[in-house]
């Protein structure tokens, strides 16, 4: 199926990992032109990537440590917790102002299925940052919606592939899902125990 990705320039952002290639892999076979960058903002391929319009960007969660939060987790891992969204944020303000002016953005963060339920996550840390991606994008779909920008988070659970993920994330930056906003898609086989 053409997802009309061929015009469409994708920001991948997040750690070089087999899920960060797979999407390049999917999005380089739609056509689009993929851009690759880390979450760092000292990074000089991500200052580069940002000199260009961006139609989609994709946020890759990473796993952050494994500990619940006490009063023994140190400031350092607490920041790394949180460096998807706060470098997100970053990004997102960089990126919506030609979205706007071109009436098309795609903002998608991929994280974990984990984080719908509080006996698999194994990090309290993971969970807070996970929703903190979620509740950003709820933010950002109802201030940006009007002008053709949309976000979504893809979860992905246990039995997932990255080209599982992959694939839902194309479609999610596709013009076909130009009217789901906000939402949070998981990806797990049904196999997840919350309700919702």
């Amino acid at each position: 199926m053409d997802l009309g990705l061929g015009r469409r320039t994708v920001l991948l952002i997040g750690e070089e990992d087999t899920l960060r290639a797979a999407l390049a892999a999917v999005f380089s076979e739609e056509g689009a032109r993929v851009v690759t960058t880390t979450m760092a903002p000292d990074d000089d391929s991500r200052a580069r990537a940002l000199q260009e319009p961006i139609d989609v960007v994709v946020v890759l969660e990473g796993t952050p440590d494994a500990r619940p939060i006490d009063w023994l987790v140190d400031p350092e891992a607490i920041d790394r917790a949180w460096d998807p969204v706060v470098g997100a944020v970053g990004v997102y303000q960089e990126v919506v102002a030609s979205m706007r002016e071109r009436r098309f953005g795609r903002l998608i963060h991929v994280g974990s299925a984990n984080s719908r339920d509080m006996q698999e996550i194994g990090s309290d840390l993971g969970l807070v940052a996970g929703l903190g991606m979620r509740a950003l994008h709820k933010v950002v779909a109802d201030e940006c919606g009007p002008d053709g920008i949309t976000t979504a988070t893809v979860l992905r659970g246990r039995i997932a592939t990255d080209e599982d993920a992959a694939a839902c994330a194309a479609w999610l930056a596709s013009d076909l899902a130009g009217y789901l906003t906000g939402v949070t898609i998981s990806i797990d086989g049904g196999l997840a125990s919350p309700v919702f």
